[in-house]
């Protein structure tokens, strides 16, 4: 048998017990924190949590990661500018002050860290404003390593276009597509054909088969195309027609460009202007005719009378 004060004491921890609404909303928010800090801590990336005058209220781990700077320096105490590169700053404060305005600022973008551990880094930045608030949430993606070696390759391709656009004829790349068209040209093609950089490239103008003489054509694409299945290299000598109409003897040098998957993308080569060798290849060979020819004269019996300055002679000897 129960007592009274039993019956009460199961009906206040029994299962028909309500609780408090105080208690349901505190409970929540403490779950709604930590799913919050759960998720803030492992986004993958360095995380802060910005207030309107851009004071750093919450950073990761992620972004002492990247930045070398412990979270008790950072939070409450540094804003955004204070490991922004100082060239960096006033347009990250115009997309902050775009955010909060409601204008059309980006939300992914690149800038410059200074950190006292890492020196100079470059970020991937995402910035998103939080709804119905003030604060924004930035994310940070280290891209130092990608930045600097897209700049050493632009720094060798301008070295490398430098030297081309230096050398005595036209170095060229064009696609296999049919059509022959020129990728490029460097800067020489005005002096070995008379048309610029520009009219020759991006399907503007003549193509590489275009400026090949008229009569040549098809034996030089032969013999390209030949070599390109077995996947050498090639050397022609041919005409082309420039763009004042002029006749241009050229010597060229070139080769097949693959991808991994060794499939054929493109021909890359060298022309040089050719002519005044051919000119002279071609004097020599009619002299050397010539001389072949009067030699054969001289020896020839029916040369009849031999005659030197005031003598003349047809015996054997004199022959």
């Amino acid at each position: 048998m129960y007592t009274n004060g039993g019956d009460a004491a199961d009906s206040a921890n029994g299962p028909d017990m309500k609780a408090s609404p105080v208690a349901d909303k505190a409970t929540g928010c403490k779950l709604k924190n930590r799913t919050f800090r759960s998720v803030f801590e492992n986004t993958g990336t360095g995380t802060i949590l910005i207030e309107d005058d851009m004071t750093i209220s919450l950073a990761n781990g992620g972004f002492e990661a990247i930045t070398g700077l412990p979270r008790s320096m950072v939070e409450d105490r540094m804003k955004l500018f204070d490991f922004v590169h100082p060239d960096d700053r006033e347009r990250l404060r115009q997309y902050h002050l775009g955010r909060r305005l409601s204008r059309q600022v980006p939300i992914d973008y690149q800038c410059r860290i200074t950190s006292p551990e890492y020196g100079l880094r470059h970020m991937a930045v995402r910035a998103q404003l939080i709804s119905g608030t003030s604060r924004s949430v930035v994310s940070f993606m280290d891209i130092t390593d990608l930045v600097c070696s897209k700049q050493a390759l632009e720094r060798s391709e301008q070295r490398l276009t430098a030297l081309m656009d230096n050398l005595p004829g036209m170095a060229y790349r064009y696609v296999v597509d049919g059509q022959y068209a020129l990728e490029f040209a460097s800067r020489g093609c005005f002096r070995l054909t008379g048309y610029r950089q520009e009219q020759l490239t991006g399907g503007k103008g003549p193509s590489y088969a275009d400026l090949i003489h008229s009569d040549e054509r098809n034996t030089v694409l032969a013999t390209v195309e030949s070599a390109l299945r077995v996947e050498k290299s090639f050397q022609v000598t041919y005409r082309i027609r420039t763009a004042g109409g002029d006749e241009k003897w050229v010597w060229e040098k070139g080769g097949g460009a693959y991808s991994k998957q060794g499939d054929l993308v493109a021909v890359e080569g060298f022309v040089t202007d050719f002519t005044q060798h051919k000119e002279m290849e071609q004097e020599l060979r009619r002299r050397e005719a010539q001389l072949r020819s009067e030699n054969e004269l001289l020896r020839s019996p029916e040369a009849g009378v031999l005659t030197f300055g005031d003598l003349v002679g047809k015996s054997e000897p004199m022959r």
